[in-house]
């Protein structure tokens, strides 16, 4: 298969698990939620809205300040299989989130995600949405596990409420967060 075929397989794919998340969460949440891939123009909000006002804010740590979405995004779309999503309300980008999957059966990885730096409609949502979206794309690739990469300390403690076990390791990464993906549902 070549880059192309795969691209448009893996974007099928997650499509459907935007679809099939959004529906499940507008139902329970009672809220407008879009789940879309990382557009050109979210980048752009995440530009120009974003990032200038996230050295102001007081709850963003230093190593959020030097994420750099469009880096991210433009070294990850070489990956056509990888994870990403932005979270949208009533045209408002809400968060942002990207990661791969791993060569075997093993895992998705949420590599970086960010709630936008602003009130928006889905204030206390973002992490449910976004792991519920990250386990929904693991389940359809066929992984065990999903992985939030090197998780920022102040949310551990959120992601162990979700069912997450923190690990550490001798190797990269050096800290993350596991659960097991249920094919129960």
């Amino acid at each position: 298969m070549n880059y192309q075929e795969a691209e448009y397989k893996y974007n099928q794919i997650r499509n459907k698990v935007f679809q099939k998340v959004e529906t499940e969460l507008m139902e329970k949440f009672q809220k407008n939620i879009q789940l879309t891939p990382i557009t050109t123009n979210a980048l752009k909000i995440w530009q120009k809205e974003w990032y200038p006002s996230l050295a102001e804010r007081k709850h963003f740590t230093e190593e959020e300040l030097y994420w750099n979405w469009i880096k991210t995004q433009r070294e990850m779309s070489k990956v056509p299989n990888r994870f990403e999503v932005a979270i949208w309300s009533k045209n408002i980008l809400c968060a942002l989130a990207i990661g791969k999957p791993s060569k075997g059966t093993t895992h998705n990885a949420i590599y970086i995600w960010q709630s936008s730096p602003f009130q928006h409609p889905l204030e206390g949502k973002i992490i449910t949405i976004t792991l519920k979206t990250g386990m929904a794309y693991a389940k359809a690739l066929g992984k065990r596990h999903l992985v939030l990469i090197k998780p920022l300390k102040h949310l551990v403690k959120i992601y162990e409420r979700h069912g997450f076990i923190f690990k550490t390791a001798k190797h990269y990464p050096k800290h993350y967060c596991i659960k097991e993906v249920s094919y129960e549902d």
